[in-house]
């Protein structure tokens, strides 16, 4: 959410596909541009454009709740892309 600066997790059911809110928490910088889940799903990449930041949040298996575990300064990120 680029208006207060955070990303919010959501769970699935995964029999009806309800969403359901988890959290919402800061990402960890300015302007949150983009986000990625990587392929193995226990982390999620926020590029933050306004603070030239990366951040990666570990996803909890059993929750979905996101701990932000480090971030990686980058040049006005505004995508991120991963590749299995």
């Amino acid at each position: 959410n680029r208006g207060h600066n955070s990303i919010v997790a959501y769970s699935r059911d995964k029999e009806t596909g309800t969403l359901s809110f988890v959290e919402s928490i800061p990402c960890g910088g300015d302007t949150p541009r983009n986000f990625a889940i990587d392929p193995t799903g226990k982390f999620v990449l926020v590029c933050n454009q306004d603070t030239d930041n990366i951040c990666v949040f570990s996803i909890d298996n059993d929750t979905g709740k996101l701990t932000k575990v480090s971030d990686y300064p980058v040049p006005t990120p505004v995508c991120v892309k991963l590749y299995a």
